[in-house]
């Protein structure tokens, strides 16, 4: 979709007014995500983004709220896979 079609998009559905400033993706729902000048969007907003989910034992998903320290990994995708890194970690690829 082209800038036009997207802003036309926005203005019929009452959103004009509104400028998007920012791209963010975040490959793991509560781990850190990255910025992007550009990203390709699906039919659920951009590609790649909140795909995966951290579960514990139980297969409950866990949140920054449980685990602040979360915040911290960073999750990427390279070449279609995931890639976990943390401070003093070597990279986990998924």
């Amino acid at each position: 979709m082209s800038e036009r079609q997207m802003a036309a998009e926005f203005e019929g559905e009452g959103m004009s007014g509104y400028r998007l400033s920012q791209l963010w993706r975040f490959p793991v729902k509560s781990l850190r995500g990255a910025r992007f000048e550009r990203l390709a969007l699906g039919a659920r907003g951009p590609e790649g983004d909140r795909e995966w989910m951290i579960v514990d034992a139980d297969g409950r998903f866990v949140t920054q709220r449980q685990l602040p320290r979360m915040a911290l990994i960073d999750a990427r995708l390279e070449s279609g896979r995931l890639v976990l890194a943390g401070p003093g970690r070597e990279p986990l690829v998924v």
